[in-house]
């Protein structure tokens, strides 16, 4: 299971690393335990001062807005 994890968390990190504003991404909500559908359907926006959708890479594991993010993350803008 931890491999599983660890290649998820390799190909998610790429996968934003190409992201750009106006693209669209889907997200599964693990805490949402109690819905019927648990997918988010979302698109990505520009908020880096370059007009990048991502607000900024991670370096530290840190809490923002109660989602967890670890080193190697990337924290991108997107309207759910």
């Amino acid at each position: 299971m931890y491999a599983r994890k660890k290649e998820a968390q390799h190909k998610g990190r790429k996968l934003a690393e190409n992201l750009e504003p106006g693209m669209f991404v889907a997200v599964q909500d693990r805490e949402g335990q109690d819905v019927n559908v648990p997918f988010w359907i979302g698109l990505v926006v520009g908020a880096g001062a370059d007009g990048s959708c991502v607000a900024r890479k991670i370096e530290e594991r840190e809490t923002i807005s109660g989602t967890r993010y670890d080193p190697g993350d990337y924290a991108v803008t997107v309207v759910w």
